[in-house]
Formats: C-alpha cells, structure tokens, sequence
C-alpha cells in the first residue's frame, strides 16, 4: 500500500514515496476542478477556459516533474514524435491556421498529461488512484444527473455519456464497494442518450464475456450483444437518422483523405474544409442551428465526422494516423500489464471503452475528453510499468536486510 507518509510496500519491497499528496490531487485538478471551469452560461466560446485550464494544468505539472531530482520518463515517444510530426506538417494544406494551432497545441498539452502522468503516479497505490478516479466519474454523474439543463460540458447529455464510458469499468471491478458509483455512473449513461456511449457498454460486456466464459458461454452471448448493439443502431429513438448521418461523413471524409493522401487537410482543419464536400442530405443538419466562429448560421459546418480515428486520418495523413495507432497498440497491447490484476484489468477496459466511443463520436477532439484519454493511457503505463520495470531502492534511513541468500541444503 501507499501512505502519506515515507514509504511504499509493494510486492515485499521498499521503495521512497513519491510526494503523494501532489501525485494523487493531480486527478481531481484535472477532473473534479473541471466541472467548475467548464460550467459556464457561454455556449460559444466556452472551449477556451477549458484550453487555458488544460494549458496551465500540463505547464505546471512539466516544471513539476522537471524540477525533482529523480529521472524523468517520457515513454513512447518515437510513436507520439511521429504522430506529432504529421500534425506539424499537415500545417502545409491548413487554410485556418488559427485551427491548426488551436488543435497542435491541444495535442501538446494532452502529451503532456501524458507524461506528467507517469511520473507522478509511478510510485502510488494503484487501488488508490482507481477509487479517487471512481469517485470522480461519481461526481460527473451526479452533477449531470441533478443539474438538468445547464451549459457547458454537463448540460451536453451525449458528451457527459461518452465521458462517462471509461469510469464504469473502474468503478465496477472495485467490487463490491464499487457497485453503488458504478450504478451511478451507468443511470446517467442511459439518462444521457448517448448512442456511442450504449454501444461503448455493450463492447466491454462482451469483452468481459469472452475473456472468462467457456467458448459455448461466449457463443451464446454475443448473439444478444449482436442484437443489441443493432437495435442501439437502428431501433432507438433518433439511431436510425444519427446512423445515416455518420454513414454520409465518413463517406465525405473518405473523399477527403483521397484528395490529400500525404499531409491531411490540416490539423483542426476539418471543420474548415468540409463544407467542400458535404452533400445535399447534410442540409438536413441545419436543425441544430450550426453556427461558425464569424457567428453565421452555415447549415454544413460539421465540425466532426464523428469518428476520431477517422478524423486524424483525414487532418494528418498516414504520418498522424500511423503515430497514434501505434501509440495505442504500445499502450494497450504491446506491454505486459498484468492482466490478473484489478488495476490493469479496469484502466485497459477503460481505453477500450474510450476507443469504441471514439469510433462512432469525438471524444478524443473534446477537451474534456481527450484529458481523461491521455490519464487513463499514462495510468495504464503504469499499472504495467509496476510489474515488469520497477527496481526496488534503498529507503533513506532504513536499515539493509541482513538475512542470507538461499543455499542448497
């Protein structure tokens, strides 16, 4: 366990602590804080407190970890540096390069969670940092359960659903503790009618079902999640339209790619280009009364294909594409988390739940979500990081085992 005080046991050794106070109040600044600053009656330009919240969030924790005296790790950085340069040379077709900096420095600053991530959770209870990130999914959920109708962040039902997606599995594998918040948490996912969000749950049930049932048990259950996910689809309220919808963006945006295969339309650019490209059917989006940043009403300013994936694709090109799904593939599947743990177990469903979102919605493109992103992928580097990289070190003022090496007898 890890106390406030001088020292952590893990595994039957000793390690220093790692100033716990700032490396377990980081989630709460980065999430709880959030709701404060994200709550506001501005509905136009409600996203730049959020980038100078980020901003002054990532800075501070950078000096932080610069100005200890302990190694500072930046893992994965060949594939973050290659995603990085294709959004830097994207800039060559950016037509707003007021966008394009807006989101490079976006992608920054989530990098910089990151890392700032890594090295201030590398020496914390992991059961720890899972209830502090249960609690604070809690508080999202509530806040947007008992405050109905209100701006920002909370009042936005579909995007509080897809931010909600990565603490379910957290809070449920804190059994049996953790049952209540996860119930909370998963009433305001259905409350919020968020398709992407439904679909997100059903994935990690299956994931669940096929991880521990007998191969008849998982052939028997995806039958139901089939059904399922097809009537979230098609069959409830408002799927059928919101499904066509994504079907005619990823059409335009397949367009898109085509007529910029190397350096994308530009990072952030999207929003800019698109209008290119969007055919008859799209005027049907008007109903939501888009308005571009002049304040014009334009009936095709689709900000979003909704797919994230999709959207870096069409932004960077295969340089930007290629560093984040390399990225995730390190991340995810390419380290050996123990998977017999509860902490890697949660925080890896987690990601899954984000990364299902963000093939049918945004969340990587939404500050709010895209912060929980990066801390869930720097929380799961470290919950591997504990059982393959951790070398144990002398506690200042502690004395050395004196017991011998084992012998033969």
């Amino acid at each position: 366990m890890t106390f406030w005080g001088v020292k952590i046991n893990y595994h039957g050794q000793e390690y220093p602590a790692v100033k716990g106070q700032m490396a377990t109040m980081i989630f709460p600044l980065l999430c709880v804080g959030s709701l404060l600053v994200f709550y506001t009656p501005i509905v136009d330009g409600y996203e730049l407190p959020k980038f100078l919240y980020l901003g002054i969030l990532a800075t501070g924790g950078l000096v932080y970890i610069l100005q200890r005296n302990e190694d500072v790790k930046l893992p994965a950085i060949l594939p973050l540096s290659l995603f990085f340069l294709g959004s830097a040379l994207s800039g060559i077709n950016a037509l707003n390069y007021y966008e394009f900096g807006l989101t490079m420095a976006t992608d920054l600053m989530g990098i910089s969670l990151f890392w700032i991530t890594v090295n201030l959770v590398k020496g914390e209870s992991m059961d720890r940092v899972l209830w502090m990130m249960a609690g604070i999914g809690t508080i999202v959920a509530l806040a947007f359960l008992l405050l109905p109708g209100s701006q920002g962040t909370i009042g936005n039902s579909v995007l509080v659903g897809i931010l909600l997606v990565p603490f379910v599995p957290i809070a449920g594998l804190l059994a049996p503790w953790g049952l209540a918040p996860a119930s909370i948490i998963l009433l305001a996912i259905w409350m919020s009618n968020s398709h992407a969000a439904l679909l997100a749950i059903v994935a990690l049930g299956c994931v669940l079902i096929w991880k521990h049932a007998p191969m008849f048990g998982k052939s028997l259950a995806m039958i139901p999640a089939i059904g399922l996910s097809l009537f979230i689809l098609k069959v409830a309220p408002g799927a059928n339209l919101a499904t066509q919808y994504r079907l005619d963006w990823w059409r335009n945006s397949a367009h898109m790619v085509a007529d910029h295969p190397v350096f994308g339309v530009g990072r952030g650019n999207f929003v800019v280009v698109y209008p290119q490209y969007a055919i008859l059917g799209d005027q049907v989006m008007g109903g939501l009364d888009h308005v571009n940043r002049a304040g014009q009403r334009v009936d095709t300013a689709i900000n979003s294909p909704h797919n994230d994936f999709l959207q870096i694709w069409t932004e960077t090109g295969p340089l930007g594409i290629g560093g984040l799904l390399w990225f995730l593939w390190i991340v995810l599947i390419g380290r050996k988390w123990n998977e017999t743990g509860r902490a890697g177990k949660a925080l890896a469903l987690s990601l899954v739940g984000i990364l299902v979102t963000a093939t049918f919605h945004f969340p990587l493109h939404a500050v709010a979500g895209g912060m929980v992103f990066w801390v869930i992928c720097g929380l799961l580097w470290v919950a591997s990081e504990k059982d393959i990289d951790t070398e144990p070190v002398t506690v200042p003022g502690s004395v050395p085992s004196c017991e011998p090496d084992a012998v033969s007898g």
